[in-house]
């Protein structure tokens, strides 16, 4: 089968792209489904040999027993800890980098209460700088709920610069697109086509309609402008100014790659 994962923080617009794909014959396109990989985070953090137990035992079985040719899976958890038991299993994913700018994924879970090591879904879906294999973040426990949000998220871009090689190196195919993008209909055609979903039987005409139907639907989209009462009463900047400084000694080169993917954020 050809199987694909994403590689993202989350509020990066995975339920409008599942929708996206699965207007596509011949592909199953599903948007965290069981068996969900964040059911057993917390375990493969903890036990990082139970991801391809879970593997082996649960997830791909489960896959291989659908008839479609192609699958596609939009869930943030995958790049956390299953894609190198993955390869390890000796199967190569293409990964879709679904990537937003840093700060608006911050105040997008920060808006929902999600902040990791602090609350219910932070601790269930989110990591943490606690675990191993996790940027390094010194001082984090005195740090807001907004800084803990600001480091996952660049956390994930880490794990996006650093995946794509590995999977590029195993000759997979990586995509790096948004979610804003994919509103254009040859963004879409052409990200099916790199991900060789797209069957050339299928009536393109029917399919800018029905991409054109989705597109305009705001899919578990944030309220715009996120609302006072769920903005955090901070300076952004020189609180983001404070995680760069706390990860850069382990990964220089990383604020760099952040910054060339994005407009630098005013202060």
């Amino acid at each position: 089968m050809n199987l694909s994962f994403t590689v993202t923080a989350g509020r990066t617009g995975t339920f409008f792209l599942y929708k996206l794909f699965s207007l596509l014959p011949d592909t199953t396109s599903l948007h965290e489904p069981e068996p969900a990989f964040h059911t057993y985070l917390r375990r493969v953090e903890n036990d990082p040999r139970f991801a391809k137990e879970f593997l082996q035992n649960y997830k791909l079985p489960w896959i291989a027993s659908l008839s479609t040719r192609n699958y596609i899976e939009f869930s943030h958890v995958f790049c956390k800890g299953f894609l190198g038991p993955l390869l390890e299993l000796g199967i190569v994913p293409n990964l879709i980098l679904l990537r937003r700018d840093p700060r608006l994924i911050a105040l997008s879970y920060f808006a929902r209460d999600a902040v990791p090591e602090r609350t219910f879904h932070g601790i269930e879906y989110l990591l943490s700088p606690r675990f191993p294999g996790t940027l390094p973040l010194r001082g984090w426990r005195r740090m807001s709920d907004y800084q803990l949000l600001y480091w996952y998220a660049i956390e994930i871009e880490r794990r996006q610069r650093d995946y794509s090689q590995l999977v590029l190196s195993a000759g997979g195919t990586v995509c790096d697109v948004t979610a804003t993008e994919l509103d254009e209909y040859h963004r879409f055609v052409d990200l099916a086509k790199t991900l060789r979903v797209l069957d050339p039987a299928v009536d393109l005409d029917v399919l800018r309609r029905e991409h054109s139907a989705l597109a305009a639907i705001s899919w578990n989209g944030d309220a715009a402008p996120i609302s006072r009462r769920y903005r955090p009463n901070i300076d952004l900047y020189t609180q983001e100014e404070e995680v760069w400084r706390a990860v850069t000694p382990a990964d220089p080169q990383l604020r760099t790659w952040v910054e060339q993917r994005y407009r630098l954020n005013e202060r």
